[in-house]
């Protein structure tokens, strides 16, 4: 395929300020706006980028910027800045490899400044996910594919990634394109082009497609299949438009102006799905399962919120991403389906999610001695099973303790507060502490946050003339947790409900039955995260 190859254009100095200090690394600009041009070239398995954009200096001084993207994906062939010394170079953070472009400018320039930068870049390599293949092609912005702004070791890599502006595509005969914003009207053949109004992070997803498209509350909602496969989608386009009113109704509105699902084929990228600033990338698999995939979509449209708009940092940072996008699928089958379908879920998976991310396994995991307290995870994989396996559950608990009208409220406000700053546990703790000041949630955070393991109890009991005589012990490793515990205690009158607080290892109660016992049963309804025997053999102290 032939590319372009055109001379780049000059930087603009807009405005100069006093010389700045030595140890000005490049840090403090962002991206106003940024046109990208990519050449898709799949019989290379190879991109071409080239892109022009303005950036805009929110620091109080600096002598220009360092332009920074992942060195393993792609490399500067030329960054152009008449005016400015440009360096290109090469960075190493921890098991990263980074290509960075130095623009030194001649004189300083103060906050407010503007640069019009051009670049050029070719890809040299692939990850899990930034891949072109012969089959399709796709790109996370995760991976910084596309130069970022140098932001400092602690910057929020979606805000230094996220710009409005176009996305140009030169694609193969057949091929079509799906990325951020809204599609704009072909200009030639072979080309497509998407705009983003709001500053967001790239993504991209190119293969031959067959569109599936409907409208909801004024919104794109669209599944894009591999013309491959051998069905529709007209099941799971609609389970997600049900899913995008649920999840609204209780978060706000989704963040992005559309919505879309793309299908990738196994191979290209490894990944069984990932959520972008306005759609997923998902293989053939999930349309394999029987109800459109609730589950699975519910969790990648979630991302919208947790993890896009409001990102996170810190130990126990990704509970806050992937822990609160776990938990909205729960609430999708909750509504859509009914609570029966949402305890299942949190106890046993279902057909076509994952099947290990429930209270099954984790109790697997515990046995196997792959557990941490939530608090200090740092992210790796075991933080992503344990934000999907038990952080889930933590959030069905606390909800109960709070009630839904400060459960989903305080949500919504740390969704309207954080847009733009990363929100940690510690702030994430400190707003339920507030929200509910007659209920004891520093002890429910220190209970399930700060220690690992789940309760383990065990029950005895014996009749007496007009009720039971009930015995509970805690025999889990480590100190008893303190739990709102529901008894169901069943009799020839019928079956009757008790909670009762324990805190203690073992706690003795008596309770009323009207005649004589026939059975108890702890936690009837499954609204703690306790073993069961359903969830394998008991895990030793």
């Amino acid at each position: 395929m032939h590319r372009p190859r055109r001379l780049l254009a000059l930087v603009v100095l807009v405005l100069l300020a006093p010389a700045l200090a030595a140890q000005d690394d490049g840090r403090g600009w962002r991206w106003k706006e940024l046109e990208l041009e990519l050449w898709i070239e799949p019989e290379l398995e190879s991109a071409h980028l080239e892109g022009h954009g303005r950036l805009v200096l929110e620091a109080e001084s600096s002598s220009g910027p360092r332009l920074e993207l992942a060195a393993a994906l792609f490399a500067f062939v030329a960054v152009d800045a008449p005016g400015a010394r440009v360096t290109l170079g090469k960075r190493e953070d921890g098991a990263l490899r980074i290509a960075t472009a130095r623009l030194a400018c001649a004189q300083a320039l103060a906050r407010g400044a503007e640069l019009e930068v051009h670049f050029e870049c070719d890809n040299v390599g692939r990850s899990d996910q930034f891949a072109i293949g012969a089959r399709a092609a796709l790109a996370s912005w995760v991976e910084a594919w596309y130069p970022a702004p140098y932001g400092g070791p602690e910057a929020d890599l979606s805000l230094l990634l996220a710009a409005p502006g176009v996305t140009r595509f030169h694609l193969p005969e057949g091929w079509q394109s799906v990325s951020n914003g809204a599609p704009l009207a072909a200009s030639e053949p072979g080309v497509e082009a998407w705009r983003v109004e709001l500053p967001v992070a790239r993504s991209f997803a190119c293969a031959p497609f067959t569109s599936f498209e409907r409208e909801v509350g004024g919104r794109r909602v669209a599944i894009h299949r591999l013309t491959s496969a051998q069905a529709g989608a007209e099941r799971e386009l609609g389970a997600v438009a049900a899913i995008l009113r649920t999840l609204e109704a209780h978060f706000g509105p989704y963040p992005y102006p559309s919505y879309r699902v793309v299908e990738l084929p196994v191979g290209v990228g490894d990944f069984l799905g990932s959520s972008e600033q306005g759609f997923i990338l998902v293989r053939p698999l999930a349309f394999a399962a029987p109800d459109g995939n609730l589950a699975l979509f519910a969790h990648e449209l979630a991302h919208g919120w947790w993890g896009n708009l409001v990102g996170a940092q810190g130990p126990g940072g990704i509970l806050l991403e992937e822990g609160l996008a776990q938990y909205s699928a729960v609430l999708a089958l909750e509504e859509l389906e009914g609570e029966a379908a949402a305890t299942d879920f949190l106890r046993f998976s279902r057909p076509g999610y994952v099947d290990e991310q429930c209270a099954r396994g984790y109790f697997d995991s515990l046995r196997a001695g792959r557990d941490q307290a939530l608090s200090t995870l740092e992210g790796g994989d075991l933080g992503h099973y344990l934000a999907d396996a038990k952080f889930h559950w933590v959030l069905h608990m606390l909800r109960a303790r709070v009630g839904d009208e400060r459960f989903f409220a305080t949500l919504r406000a740390l969704l309207r507060e954080y847009a733009e700053l990363p929100l940690t546990l510690v702030e994430f703790r400190r707003r339920f502490v507030e929200c509910a000041p007659e209920v004891d949630v520093p002890r429910f955070f220190a209970d399930w946050l700060d220690r690992p393991g789940a309760p383990i109890v065990e029950c005895a009991w014996s009749a007496q003339p007009s009720g039971a005589r009930v015995t509970l012990r805690q025999v889990q490793r480590g100190e008893p947790y303190r739990l709102e515990l529901e008894l169901a205690l069943d009799s020839a009158a019928g079956r009757s409900s008790h909670t009762l607080t324990i805190a203690g290892r073992e706690t003795i109660v008596e309770l009323p039955s009207g005649t004589a016992p026939t059975g108890i049963e702890i936690d009837p309804r499954h609204r703690l995260l306790l073993w069961t025997p359903e969830y394998g053999p008991k895990p030793g102290p």
